[in-house]
C-alpha cells in the first residue's frame, strides 16, 4: 500500500508540473488572440499582485502593425528623402517600429 501512494504522490506532482506551464501558455495564447503580447508567466503572475501599472513611452503600448503617419523634416530636406534614408538605417533592425519605417 505504501508504494501503491508512493507512486500516486509522484503522479500527482508530475500532473501539477505540467498542468502550470501549460496553463500559462494558453493564457498567454488568449491573450495573443486579443493582441495583447505577454513576456512570459512571471510577468501574469505579478500582474495579479499589481494595484499600479506605468507606462513608458519606449513603444511598451503599440498595435500589433504600426505605421509612419507623417513625416517631419528639418531645414530644406525633403520628407521622402528623410524616409527613404530612416528606412536603409532600420532595414536590418528586428523591431516593429523600424518595420514600419522601411514598408
Amino acid at each position: 500500500m505504501t508504494r501503491a501512494y508512493s507512486i500516486m504522490m509522484v503522479d500527482f506532482c508530475c500532473a501539477l508540473k505540467l498542468s502550470m506551464p501549460i496553463s500559462f501558455l494558453s493564457a498567454m495564447h488568449d491573450a495573443s488572440l486579443e493582441g495583447i503580447t505577454v513576456k512570459g508567466g512571471k510577468v501574469m503572475e505579478d500582474y495579479t499582485q499589481a494595484k499600479t501599472i506605468v507606462f513608458d513611452k519606449t513603444g511598451i503600448l503599440t498595435k500589433a502593425e504600426p505605421k509612419v503617419k507623417d513625416v517631419i523634416a528639418f531645414g530644406d530636406h525633403e520628407p521622402i528623402e528623410m524616409l527613404r534614408l530612416a528606412a536603409c538605417l532600420e532595414e536590418h533592425y528586428p523591431h516593429s517600429i523600424a518595420n514600419a519605417v522601411v514598408k
